[in-house]
């Protein structure tokens, strides 16, 4: 069993990536109905923890009877590429959500043993310039966050 190790990115060059991307694997698309959940109290929340479930309905009924309630909910539009660079088994995602017009991020992880982090963080982070992606255009902020922003106007 191994650590995710990711990191997510703003894109600046759309065109650009989607380039160096199709060069690397071929394009999978997937469209995610994104729903997460916390308990009454917002005890996840607090803790900086999130609970998604990509709709899979009985799972949604499993949460709902442990009292965890839908906070918020949207769709992901994703284009994965997998690929092996640096001897490393590559997952990247270049992610639209509907709500947030005029923006794509970019998901690039892998799957990590834990004496062996300090070399795949930077597997990822030399990937990431690779694909033109700079570390100014580094994220951490969730997509929740933005949507629930959307929302409120």
């Amino acid at each position: 069993m191994g650590i995710e190790v990711e990191l997510k990115a703003v894109v600046r060059d759309i065109e650009a990536l989607y380039a160096a991307l199709d060069q690397r694997a071929s394009a999978q698309v997937s469209i995610y109905a994104e729903r997460y959940f916390d308990y009454s109290d917002h005890r996840l929340t607090e803790r900086g923890c999130e609970l998604r479930v990509r709709t899979i309905e009985v799972v949604v009924r499993v949460l709902t009877a442990l009292d965890a309630e839908e906070v918020i909910a949207f769709g992901k539009h994703c284009v994965n590429y997998r690929f092996t660079a640096w001897s490393r088994e590559l997952l990247a995602t270049v992610v639209t959500v509907p709500e947030l017009a005029g923006q794509t991020f970019l998901e690039l992880e892998t799957m990590a043993d834990a004496e062996e982090m300090d070399t795949d963080w930077e597997v990822v982070h030399c990937v990431l310039r690779e694909l033109g992606i700079s570390d100014h255009d580094l994220t951490a902020a969730a997509y929740t966050d933005a949507v629930a922003a959307q929302r409120m106007g």
